[in-house]
């Protein structure tokens, strides 16, 4: 059985799985390899096992099954059965293990053939690996080399790690993922070389700083080093105390592992340093005063709570964690460094609009100073301060919670919500044929388990377990209650005028916010801002729900009235009952009479 390789002895395991004949094409489909492949396999196969005095039966119009003298041949099954079972891959984990080696052993070159006999599939599967290989290191500006010598990955020695850290961060990073790439004793060593900076190890900055540097010691004893930095640029970064940091970092790697990692690796590890967010002595912006990060922070700030109405009276500890937290970030901009968010996926979930409309300013203010694109990952980090200024802003509100029997699961959500909301005053538990008798005077919002008739203050039916997306409509609700007196959505319905409203387009409005826009998706909307003009600012709107879609088109609006139509959109996003009723209009009137009106008034 040692002349079989790694494919074909998973074929002989599976015969011994099956008790009755199984076609060929069975087996291959397991295997994902083509028919062909496997007939020329058998023949091998076959060989073999006559050695042992076993063989493989096979029935015209059934298929092939493993003969007794396989099942009783204990000597063949020890052989079998020897050694370390081989790995079972599903696709993705195999185009994702493909892809990360292919990027650590850049500049070695694999086959076709090698992958296939590794993974123990067809190569028409490879070539299909390969091609999701190339797809995805295109934006790190690498790409993937074909010739004589076979198969690897080209580029710059920097887009190529920050392609191993993305990949790393495929998932969330753990001891577990780095432990699939570098040894013990390497993520033991660099995080005592990290103890200097204080940093809380369950921070994503320390997560991020930890994987740039096991990545920098495995590619330079790979031979492979950054070459990036200016002269002038190093020779005014070695007074900075983050750089004394760096080299010192430098220097206990040439005492453990006897290289020299050279300056350009020394100031690459001190732009990382001095990107971190909860290091003291942070620096400010590269090249500037801190004045420039405190003025980015104040104006988004600005934004922010002009759009959503918030007040940052009293909250000088949150600003101040805010401006904190810009200075690094925009020394990571200049420096294009990149943050994996753990929490991004959370946060999208938790507070899609709040995200959403972060990402809308965050791009004016990129444009207004000049700066690099902020990724979704920073902007999720961003979000936070807004949606904790918007908590600790909300008012008392008095629920009153209406359940089928007013008992058991009751009470148990009643203590979700007090958990979830603490500035919920729960007036009552009461049970649905009790509603009626109630003085709903008192409630500002009803929050009920079954289907009410309430028109005197606004309800929402939930799971009596809370589920997220309920967390989520009953925030989204209590911003809405704060904002009753003022919703309208004036400024929509007088940009309307001169527009057009399309319907069932929403992949053309995709297609076209690609071309000239900067597109922006806040659930259920897709809002974009076109940047043609410097005094003007155009949206169209596109309105997806229950697959029904209506695109606005709307006229120029001027720069001051920015805030304004932010504000709007924020809110028309957090309205599942006035998205529903745009999206049943058949004329411009009817859209810009929903809109005059505040379409479904609280």
């Amino acid at each position: 059985m040692e002349n079989l390789n790694k494919r074909q002895l998973e074929f002989v395991r599976l015969l011994l799985e099956e008790k009755e004949y199984r076609s060929i094409q069975y087996f291959a489909q397991k295997l994902e390899v083509s028919d062909k492949t496997l007939q020329e396999d058998l023949k091998t196969i076959r060989g073999e096992l006559k050695l042992y005095g076993a063989g493989i039966l096979a029935k015209t119009g059934k298929g092939i099954l493993a003969d007794e003298g396989i099942r009783h041949n204990m000597d063949l099954l020890n052989h079998l059965h020897a050694g370390n079972q081989p790995r079972k891959w599903n696709s993705s984990e195999r185009r994702n293990n493909i892809l990360k080696n292919l990027l650590l052993h850049s500049g070695t070159a694999t086959s076709v053939q090698k992958l296939s006999d590794s993974y123990y599939v067809g190569k028409a599967s490879i070539v299909n690996d390969l091609k999701y290989v190339e797809e995805w290191i295109a934006p790190y500006h690498l790409s993937l080399v074909k010739n004589k010598k076979g198969t690897q990955i080209a580029g710059r020695e920097k887009d190529i790690r920050e392609a191993i850290t993305a990949v790393i961060h495929l998932d969330e990073v753990t001891l577990q993922n780095l432990l699939e790439i570098f040894q013990p004793e390497e993520i033991a060593f660099v995080e005592a070389l990290l103890e200097d900076l204080k940093l809380d190890t369950s921070d994503i900055y320390y997560k991020n700083l930890l994987t740039h540097i096991l990545i920098c010691i495995q590619r330079v004893r790979s031979g492979r080093k950054v070459r990036t930095a200016q002269r002038e640029t190093v020779f005014s970064a070695k007074a900075a105390r983050q750089y004394q940091r760096a080299e010192n970092i430098s220097a206990k790697i040439k005492e453990r592992y006897g290289i020299n990692i050279g300056e350009d690796e020394t100031f690459y590890i001190y732009q990382y340093i001095s990107s971190l967010g909860t290091v003291d002595e942070t620096p400010g912006w590269v090249g500037e005063s801190d004045s420039k990060s405190d003025e980015v922070a104040a104006v988004l700030t600005e934004y922010m709570t002009d759009i959503l109405d918030m007040e940052v009276r009293n909250e000088d500890m949150l600003l101040q964690g805010l401006m904190m937290h810009i200075r690094p970030l925009l020394n990571r901009l200049e420096y294009n460094i990149k943050i994996a968010n753990p929490l991004l996926e959370e946060m999208q979930m938790s507070y899609p609009q709040m995200v959403g409309i972060c990402q809308i300013v965050c791009g004016m203010i990129c444009e207004r100073y000049g700066l690099k694109e902020i990724s979704l990952d920073e902007i999720a980090n961003i979000a936070t301060y807004y949606q904790t200024l918007m908590v600790k802003q909300t008012s008392l509100v008095n629920v009153l919670v209406v359940c089928h029997s007013g008992y058991g699961t009751s009470q148990l959500l009643s203590a979700r919500l007090q958990q979830e909301f603490p500035n919920f005053n729960i007036l009552d538990v009461i049970p649905s044929r009790k509603l009626s008798s109630f003085d709903l005077k008192q409630a500002d919002l009803v929050i009920s388990t079954v289907p009410v008739d309430v028109a005197a203050v606004p309800y929402l039916v939930v799971s009596s377990f809370l589920t997220n997306r309920d967390i989520s409509a009953i925030r989204n609700n209590v911003y809405l209650l704060e904002q009753r007196v003022k919703i309208n959505y004036g400024l929509l319905e007088s940009l309307l005028p001169g527009g057009h409203i399309t319907f069932g387009n929403w992949n053309g409005a995709r297609e076209r916010g690609r071309k000239i826009c900067e597109a922006y998706l806040l659930p259920q909307c897709l809002a974009v801002v076109w940047k043609g003009r410097k005094d003007k600012t155009e949206v169209f709107l596109t309105i997806d729900r229950d697959n029904k879609m209506l695109r606005l088109d709307l006229l120029p609006g001027k720069a001051e009235e920015q805030k304004e139509l932010f504000r709007e959109l924020y809110r028309l996003s957090l309205e599942e009952v006035n998205l529903r009723t745009l999206i049943q209009c058949r004329s411009q009137e009817e859209v810009q009479k929903y809109l005059r009106q505040g379409v479904c008034k609280k």
